[in-house]
């Protein structure tokens, strides 16, 4: 007897979390009608779909009328991908642009991003509603609506999980790693410098409810290998080749190997977080190595750099198991455990959040308290 002739969507085997949003800061007193950020013909460079006022008639007069505070749904021509975007003022979400302006985070930024932030009227939330199984679509149609928002409105898109602030032209990057995907739309990878040595980790895998990587013990010139090769295993991982713990990673000289990490929790809170341990500091026999392609030998080449001094920045635990269990002696090289250390206060960006995850908006214009978003 023959199975029904249906199956479940593909899928690259992860999907978007209900936690990734953007916020696009506006600096313009007078907003694009919703018309001009998504239409059926993407008319005039907006995105091809169908965007409407959650509330209201909906006539076409309104769809070409300045968007004002309220929500907005905003679908892809295949209504796979359905987005929700709200609208408020800065005073109303509570945002001060000079709290940005006046922290370490606008050091070294482009004049013009510091001069729009500081020019900040509207703020604008883009959440997912539903998203295509392929995943690839939606997060191509997601940035594209924000980026439209913030060109029409010479804005600035605010990535609160991967903490970035980009002007609409640096959203996407120019040269895809892969035409389906590049990772580094998505994520950023972070250094922090601490007693033990220089911490390299990323942020934003967990937009798509998987673990974040993190690198220990590194020198301040390991910063452009650990970036390299933290960029190129989680483009990989989003093309479809997801982690386990004890996989490993690198060229075969170098080999680290994927363990469960996230022990600082200041920086992570319960977010899921691999550390990738250097050779010498791996337990699994089982090594797994990336095929020939343009991710895997950028592993390959940053694993190689950062493998100059892996082995000088690891303290050692040594061990002799000769136990009636064992076929034989073996000598077990384990790093010592980790030693919670007090940290400084959270950082600015934590003190400086643009805009609340996800704002209700009511008649009376006060902000409502929604159900937290899973």
């Amino acid at each position: 007897m023959r199975g029904w002739p249906f199956s479940k969507p593909k899928t690259p085997g992860f999907g978007i979390s209900r936690g990734y949003y953007l916020t696009i800061l506006s600096s313009k007193s007078v907003l694009p009608s919703i018309a001009e950020i998504a239409n059926p013909g993407g008319a005039g460079g907006a995105a091809i779909g169908l965007a409407v006022p959650l509330e209201g008639s909906g006539d076409k007069a309104a769809l070409l009328e300045p968007m004002q505070r309220g929500a907005y749904v905003v679908a892809s021509k295949d209504r796979k991908t359905v987005l929700k975007m709200i609208v408020l003022s800065k005073e109303e979400a509570g945002y001060d642009p000079e709290d940005f302006v006046n922290s370490p985070l606008a050091m070294g930024r482009d004049p013009e991003l510091v001069v729009r932030i500081r020019a900040t009227w509207t703020i604008a939330q883009l959440v997912f509603e539903s998203h295509d199984p392929g995943v690839y679509p939606a997060l191509d149609f997601f940035l594209g609506v924000a980026v439209r928002m913030a060109t029409l409105s010479d804005g600035v898109v605010a990535d609160s999980i991967s903490q970035r602030y980009l002007l609409p032209e640096n959203v996407f990057t120019t040269s895809r790693l892969d035409p389906l995907v590049d990772v580094r739309d998505h994520l950023d990878v972070k250094f922090e410098l601490r007693p033990d040595g220089l911490h390299a980790y990323t942020l934003g895998m967990q937009k798509f409810a998987l673990p974040e990587y993190e690198i220990l013990n590194l020198l301040d010139e390991d910063q452009s290998d650990a970036a390299s090769f933290l960029i190129a295993l989680c483009q990989s991982v989003l093309l479809g080749d997801l982690t386990k713990p004890g996989d490993k990673y690198g060229s075969p000289s170098a080999l680290f190997e994927a363990r469960d990490g996230g022990f600082d929790a200041r920086l992570w809170q319960g977010i899921p977080v691999y550390e990738l341990l250097p050779p010498g500091r791996t337990f699994s026999s089982i090594v797994i190595i990336l095929p020939a392609s343009l991710a895997a030998s950028q592993i390959v080449s940053a694993s190689r750099g950062l493998m100059k001094r892996a082995l000088m920045t690891v303290d050692w635990i040594p061990s002799f198991d000769s136990s009636p269990a064992a076929s034989q002696a073996t000598l077990t090289i384990e790093p010592i455990a980790h030693i919670a250390i007090e940290s400084d206060p959270a950082p600015a960006w934590e003190r400086i959040s643009a805009v609340p995850r996800e704002i209700g908006v009511r008649d009376s214009g006060k902000r409502s308290s929604p159900a937290p978003r899973g």
